[in-house]
């Protein structure tokens, strides 16, 4: 009886085992990058093969080139797929199918299922609007068996209903909006946060080597999702488009690494300049044995890949005026991407004769689809003719990977500016979650002024706030400018002092001055108002007590 009671148990712990690995192998049939993303990471961090559908041909290429010793299929498809009745094509191979059909992200419901199933219980939370924090995250979720969930404003409820459930380690990686921050607390995360994509992929890949030592990486721009990026067999680097930014460059001269494998052929050229400065081998990936032979030897085709949605960037500097009055170079930047851009310009013109070199010391933030101009001051020739210009611009002060090289010509204007603004201090108004920025105009002429502060924290976060328009402030009278954002008193206790950059001038469309000062920040409260309120109740309350005691003698 003993023995069959062992029999018996061992069993059915062989049941569970082989339930809780059903699937031999994933397919993911989704037009959406989340679903693809999250599907491919799935099958990674459970070590299991996996493909993607890319088109309609391919999921039957799919059919006939998949191993048949691979018997039990999980098929993961979305509510938008590229193929229909895919399971009975597979079925007629001898594979049986399990499909996993959602009418909505399947990324939690991905989740789920490793934690029951697989006792998977370290998760990474991101933001699903930044593609390249996802493939940064995708290889160190491999080899510390994690895996990344979306958390955004609109998922956030029921990612915390799961992480409640499941979670035993949680981290942040890269952006998340301040309410998704805000609601993570409670797990008391690791987060992974500095404001700019470059840097936390240099940490992440820190992490990953930690774990898994290796002398080899994978590079990218991020925008792709592709077998070898996601398997975890290598960390991911981040390269810029046009430029190679100097911490990326500065890690890999000290990181060990001897070895780059390019995915891709779009940063062939960003690679080389790293061969060759820094003395790494370099190997690109761009093809793979074709699935189907067609002659005598096997063809080349092309990566599978799916792409991301890229973070627009563009950039036009659109007019170059040289102020003959003031001695300064006014000009006009046009950020014609998406979201808000950083730019730091060199500009070469002619004087005395000869070329002479000036530009941005900091970073100059313009907001998607608005124009900024900004003033430089410098004397010139009275007959340059033309600016060149190199501008290095990005979507963080720290992420300028993309460069515009362009000449326009200067024109010559006679241009009178006698704005004077002064900064008297910028306080937070708790009750009215709002920042205040006190402007005072000692001049005698009407000024405009556009405010920014930057270096914010909210949420463990930096973030920069602006004025959304520029603001007019007349002539010998103060202002103080109101930007509304909710803080708590974390945030309160991350801000002792902020930083206020103000861009004015007499001229709405030409603020070419410029305030830059780091100043203490007050915090204006309730309290007088709470006193306040208080009294008046108080005295209302005796007022009340008195004179129902006084009817009730009357009464009497």
């Amino acid at each position: 009886m003993r023995w069959r009671l062992i029999l018996i148990g061992l069993m059915a712990f062989a049941a569970l085992a082989w339930g809780a690995a059903a699937e031999d192998y994933v397919l993911v049939d989704a037009k959406d990058w989340r679903d693809v993303y999250s599907g491919v990471l799935y099958a990674k961090v459970l070590g299991l093969p996996d493909n993607f559908l890319v088109s309609e041909r391919h999921a039957y290429i799919l059919v006939d080139t998949t191993d048949p010793k691979l018997r039990e299929i999980f098929y993961i498809r979305s509510d938008n797929p590229y193929a229909i009745g895919l399971e009975r094509s597979f079925e007629g191979r001898g594979h049986t199918v399990e499909t996993l059909r959602y009418g909505g992200p399947i990324n939690l419901a991905l989740a789920e299922r490793l934690a029951r199933d697989h006792g998977i219980d370290s998760f990474i939370v991101i933001d699903d609007s930044y593609g390249f924090n996802a493939i940064s995250a995708a290889p160190y979720a491999v080899v510390s068996e994690s895996y990344v969930i979306f958390g955004t404003s609109e998922t956030i409820d029921d990612v915390i209903a799961f992480l409640d459930r499941n979670a035993r380690r949680v981290m942040v990686y890269g952006y998340v909006t301040p309410e998704v921050a805000q609601a993570l607390v409670r797990f008391a995360p690791e987060t992974i946060d500095s404001g700019n994509r470059f840097d936390d992929n240099i940490e992440i890949h820190k992490r990953y080597l930690a774990l898994r030592p290796r002398n080899q990486t994978l590079v990218t721009g991020g925008d792709i999702i592709e077998e070898s990026l996601m398997e975890g067999f290598d960390p991911v680097l981040l390269l810029g488009r046009d430029e190679v930014p100097p911490q990326v460059r500065e890690y890999l001269a000290k990181s060990g690494i001897e070895t780059l494998v390019l995915v891709g052929n779009e940063f062939v050229g960003t690679v080389k300049n790293l061969k060759d400065t820094l003395g790494i081998r370099a190997f690109v990936k761009f093809g793979r044995t074709a699935r189907q032979l067609s002659g005598t030897f096997d063809e080349i085709e092309g990566l599978d890949v799916y792409r991301l949605p890229e973070i627009q960037l563009g950039l036009e500097v659109t007019a170059a005026r040289y102020n003959l009055l003031t001695g300064t170079l006014e000009v006009n930047y046009r950020n014609t991407g998406s979201v808000r851009e950083f730019i730091r310009a060199t500009i070469t013109a002619r004087r005395d004769g000869s070329e002479f070199t000036f530009g941005d010391e900091n970073e100059v933030l313009i907001e998607a689809g608005k124009e900024r101009t900004v003033g430089y001051q410098v004397r010139l020739d009275r007959d340059a003719a033309t600016a060149d210009f190199f501008i290095f611009y990005g979507d963080g002060p720290r992420a300028l990977d993309r460069t515009l090289e362009t000449s326009v010509p200067i024109q010559h204007v006679e241009v009178e500016d006698r704005c004077e603004l002064a900064l008297r201090g910028v306080s937070y108004d708790v009750p009215r979650n709002s920042f205040f920025v006190s402007l005072e105009n000692g001049g005698d002429a009407d000024c405009h002024a556009d405010v920014e502060l930057r270096e914010i924290i909210i949420g463990g976060e930096e973030t920069t706030l602006m004025t959304e328009a520029p603001l007019k402030i007349e002539a010998g009278a103060g202002l103080d400018v109101r930007i509304r954002q909710r803080l708590t008193d974390y945030d309160l206790e991350d801000n002792p002092w902020v930083r206020a950059v103000v861009y004015y001038g007499q001229r709405e469309d030409a603020l070419i001055k410029t305030i830059d000062e780091t100043i203490e920040l007050r915090i204006r409260t309730a309290t007088n108002l709470i006193w306040v309120v208080s009294l008046v109740a108080l005295l209302v309350i005796l007022a009340f007590l008195f004179f129902r005691r006084r009817r009730k003698r009357n009464a009497e």
